[in-house]
């Protein structure tokens, strides 16, 4: 099966007669294998494949055309390091996809049962200058698990045909055929409009539940994941060839999410939503243990010794993952030697601080910050210096969001474009210097995308295409706060009677429930619900509504929207839809050295519901506190009092019934808890809950029991306790991980709690990209 007279075929014996630095290419059929480049091409296109795929193909060119054992094959590529047959199989898997094979009836390469693998085509060596060594293949992790029944994959990426004029038709070659990524990095932020259009977009998980928070390992061939496919959230790997099976990493341990890979793939940190923190686990298997007892987003350091991270936990798995009013950033040595420190304080920068990232190269990390207001997810670029703690902003474009992903060159800053789910590029010169953010054309998925990430060399985008919808529920309720026993939740106002969502209620002491709808990347509407009729929609006028209440007294709902002029409190008209404002949130007193309303004006207010009090989140030293004040012909009116002295975080207030009380969020016991404070006095606010967990705050049943959101164990579920006791009484028994509860309200003409449940799903989906020339060169961030 040699030709050209070159005797350098394997001997009778198998043993290769010469020395490697004699052979630099080898040629079957249409290919070249070039040891030099260590790269394999058909013509002059250099064909994807991973170091490991190549180095067998080495193996199987060396011995042609003889066949090569397995055990030869795993003592030369896996040297060292224990493996299955599946990490053998899910390379030749890889090799025959690159050459257009087919194991059934193949032209290349084949198997040869119980032993091992030969190469069928002629094989001549093309002898020149002696090689540059190939690299070695790195260590990634290759899972082997059996395949699972339900799971089916995508077809294979094909690349895409495109007809231009025959003039260009070259160079459009030249452009989309796949290279190495030493010869180039992916353009991401410079693709042809034409080229993007016919990028093939890959789905890699399919089912019914939650798949999400993808990572790349270091060499680009496996990814990481986290799924509730057994029922609760587990780290999954899967090898990106078709044909690999995904293997669980944290089986029964926890409920986990957010992995991230280690720069040298040994091993991935996550955290675990139910005995929170920070864990690590070797990406082979084995025992996980923890790094931080809080925190969540980990992400590695470029060193590989240390890990940084946020404080907060992340409320639900919707995009942005919701980190917290005083989330701030944190770093943890991997060794274990010494406690977590802060990289940031809460105020400096004033916002919500997470979703942290390495910068390639760097001692800085790169983090959002947000300052939420309902309905937004926007956020500011800083970074901060891992070892000063010096603080510098990146960008605070209109277009920023938290769901972002740094180049592996350091070039730019991939993001979710804010209100749009289009995909966004932010360019960045020598680490430092942001460019103008601009669209990439690369096509997405998906009403909402989320956990973007970039392959090594920047070959292959992948992000989590999430679908989110909620719908109102009720549970019957004891007027003492306890739940009916044997009763169970059930929908009120499905998210399909409404469009993509139905939440944020208000019940009517008749029982009409006003709520808040959205058809999906539209404006939020207030719809009304009379008991025995479907939804009707009150708002028309293509602005955005939030937190409505019914004022006391009054068959009218007091909502939050901006018509134009300033966002404001508005009284809204039940039966005609008619708008009249109440005040402006510029009308708001401002304490002195305060630095900002928390969370936006309207979750950071609270008007009692006969419209004479306010209570106000303002923060000052980088502190969110309570004010209080009066409103005087329905506008604010006199100064504003401070009424709480948390030195974490005081803020979502709800008024009692009778005014006198206020129950607001306070952080407390390493987590939101739900406290109250005499809104006349000068006292310090008292906790109400101890448990570990987060305690979003709802609505007041009486002037005793209140009710509120609690996230225990990764569940959330709606709760009430008691101001004179402290006593707690679960009112629902959700057992879903991906689904959250929101909102909790009073219904007194039917004793039930009425509230927003929301369910997130995800699937993973994945693009590759053509290469373009190397860029300048970059140096890290200072």
């Amino acid at each position: 099966m040699w030709d050209d007279g070159a005797d350098v075929g394997a001997a009778p014996d198998g043993r290769m007669p010469r020395s490697m630095s004699e052979v630099a290419r080898y040629a079957f059929g249409d290919y070249e294998l070039d040891l030099g480049r260590f790269e394999l091409r058909r013509g002059e296109v250099a064909l994807d494949l991973e170091p490991k795929a190549l180095a067998v193909l080495r193996l199987l060119a060396e011995r042609a055309p003889h066949v090569v054992d397995k055990a030869e094959i795993f003592a030369e590529v896996w040297r060292d390091t224990a493996v299955s047959d599946n990490a053998l199989t899910r390379i030749v898997a890889q090799l025959r996809k690159a050459l257009g094979d087919d194991a059934k009836d193949p032209r290349y390469i084949a198997t040869i049962s119980t032993r091992g693998y030969r190469l069928l085509p002629t094989v001549r060596r093309i002898a020149t200058d002696p090689p540059v060594a190939p690299p070695a293949p790195p260590q990634a992790p290759l899972p082997a698990v059996a395949p699972r029944a339900w799971r089916s994959r995508t077809l294979p990426i094909a690349a895409v045909a495109a007809v231009l004029a025959l003039s260009a038709l070259g160079t459009w070659l030249a452009v989309r055929a796949p290279a190495p990524a030493a010869r180039g990095t992916s353009p991401i932020g410079d693709l042809d409009l034409a080229v993007a259009a016919s990028l093939h977009v890959e789905q890699l998980t399919t089912g019914s539940g939650f798949d999400g928070y993808v990572a790349f390992s270091p060499d680009g061939a496996s990814i990481a994941y986290a799924s509730d496919r057994t029922g609760r959230f587990e780290i999954y790997v899967e090898g990106l060839a078709e044909g690999s099976t995904p293997t669980s990493l944290t089986a029964g341990t926890g409920q986990c999410i957010q992995p991230a890979w280690s720069p040298d793939g040994r091993l991935i940190a996550y955290h675990d939503m139910s005995g929170n923190g920070v864990w690590v686990v070797p990406s082979r298997g084995g025992a996980a243990h923890k790094v931080a007892d809080f925190g969540a987003h980990p992400t590695w350091s470029p060193d590989g010794r240390r890990i940084a991270f946020q404080s907060r936990p992340p409320a639900d798995l919707n995009a942005g993952g919701a980190f917290g009013a005083e989330s701030t950033i944190w770093i943890v040595d991997v060794d274990g030697q010494a406690a977590p420190r802060p990289l940031t304080a809460p105020g400096k920068p004033v916002g919500s601080h997470g979703m942290p990232q390495w910068w390639p190269g760097s001692d800085r990390v790169v983090f959002a910050v947000t300052l939420s207001a309902p309905g937004y997810s926007g956020a500011a670029l800083w970074t901060v210096a891992a070892d000063t703690r010096a603080l510098r902003p990146l960008s605070a474009h209109e277009r920023l969001t938290s769901e972002f992903a740094i180049a592996p060159d350091g070039t730019g800053v991939l993001f979710v474009g804010h209100r749009t789910n289009a995909l966004w590029w932010l360019p960045v010169e020598n680490g430092l210097d942001p460019g103008e953010p601009r669209p990439t054309a690369i096509p997405a998925t998906g009403p909402f995308s989320a956990s973007l990430a970039i392959a090594p060399g920047g070959r292959r985008i992948a992000w989590t295409a999430l679908t989110s919808s909620s719908g109102v529920w009720s549970a019957p309720v004891q007027m003492d706060g306890g739940s009916t026993a044997d009763a169970s939740a059930t929908p009120v106002v499905p998210a399909s009677d409404v469009g993509m969502r139905a939440g944020n209620p208000a019940v009517s002491a008749d029982g009409r429930i006003a709520f808040v709808g959205n058809r999906g990347n539209a404006d939020s509407n207030i719809f009304l619900l009379v008991p025995g009729a479907p939804p009707r929609q009150l708002t028309t006028d293509g602005h955005d509504h939030y937190v409505p209440f019914w004022i006391q007294g009054e068959d009218a709902i007091a909502v939050f929207t901006n018509h134009g002029d300033g966002p404001g409190w508005w009284r809204l008209d039940p039966r005609t839809g008619r708008e009249e404002l109440l005040f402006h949130a510029r009308d708001l007193a401002r304490p002195a050295d305060a630095q900002a309303l928390v969370m936006g004006a309207a979750m950071g207010t609270a008007i009692s519901s006969n419209l004479r009090r306010l209570a106000v989140a303002y923060m000052r030293d980088g502190v969110p506190n309570l004010w209080t004040g009066s409103l005087t012909g329905r506008r604010p009116a006199g100064p504003l009092t401070q009424r709480t002295f948390e030195t974490v975080n005081g803020s979502f207030a709800a008024w009692s019934p009778d005014a006198r009380w206020l129950a607001y969020q306070c952080s407390r016991d390493g987590g939101p808890q739900i406290c109250v404070v005499d809104a006349d006095g000068t006292q310090p606010g008292r906790q109400l809950t101890h448990e570990a967990g987060t305690h979003f705050i709802g609505e007041w049943q009486n002037d005793d029991w209140l009710l509120f959101a609690a996230k225990r164990q990764a569940m959330w579920n709606v709760m009430s306790v008691s101001r004179l006791t402290g006593t707690v009484a679960a009112l629902t028994s959700f057992d879903e991980p991906r689904f959250y509860v929101r909102y909790p309200r009073w219904d007194l003409s039917r004793q039930r709690v009425v509230f927003e449940r929301w369910e997130t799903g995800g699937r993973l989906w994945s693009v590759r990209l053509p290469l373009s020339d190397p860029p300048r060169g970059t140096a890290p961030p200072r």
